[in-house]
């Protein structure tokens, strides 16, 4: 009996939510960094990078439970496979996230003032992004929980293309951003250009990794 429990009462779909939780508040926590950034308050700055340091390792913990958990004996309604593909998406985002907070610590990187306003723009909009692809996530747990209800699949399937949208309106955000700097690079250091580039980028991998997130759960619902 207790190898029966042990096979079909461990699921990944709380830890997958858990996760995919962590992995906003890591993302979210961005915001204010960029705030500390923008006024050159690098000791806030660095406080709060700890605290996405912190954050991403609590995701990875996770994810590394969750490969070692879903052995093959463990009967799920989906591919294992698909279920690993999906948190392998969802941490991008917060690698993603401490590679930005990283990069601009570690350089002190200032966001020129004609910038400002549409990197903020970004930022908000790959957030956004996340947000969208968390609550995904909270019901596809929901789906399979309810016994792949037909309601909740709709439901899942309208936001996936909401998700494609808004990750569309981050692309629109990134370019805008680019051609903003290209439009001043000639007045900055070429090095701080080089940079800069890198970090709208980043930023907008974000969403785009969000967008991933949505892509494998409909991968799952497919199944």
């Amino acid at each position: 009996m207790s190898k029966l429990l042990n096979i079909i009462a461990e699921s990944p779909f709380e830890s997958l939510e858990r996760h995919m939780d962590l992995s906003c508040q890591c993302a979210h926590m961005l915001a204010p960094f960029m705030q500390a950034g923008l006024l050159a308050d690098w000791a806030k700055a660095k406080q709060i990078e700890l605290q996405i340091s912190e954050l991403e390792s609590q995701c990875d913990a996770i994810k590394q439970n969750m490969r070692a958990s879903l052995h093959k004996g463990l009967y799920l309604p989906v591919s294992r496979v698909e279920v690993l593909g999906l948190i392998k998406a969802q941490d991008k985002i917060p690698n993603l996230s401490e590679d930005v907070a990283g990069l601009m610590l570690g350089r002190k990187m200032l966001i020129p003032r004609e910038l400002e306003v549409g990197f903020l723009q970004l930022l908000e909009q790959a957030l956004t992004t996340c947000d969208m692809a968390r609550e995904a996530v909270v019901e596809l747990s929901a789906f399979f929980a309810s016994g792949f209800g037909g309601n909740i699949s709709d439901v899942l399937e309208k936001m996936i293309k909401k998700i494609n949208h808004m990750e569309h309106i981050t692309d629109t955000c990134e370019i805008s951003a680019r051609s903003g700097l290209f439009r001043i690079e000639a007045s900055l250091d070429p090095i701080n250009v080089m940079f800069l580039y890198k970090i709208i980028g980043l930023v907008g991998s974000v969403a785009d990794a969000a967008e991933s997130v949505s892509d494998k759960i409909a991968l799952l619902l497919a199944q």
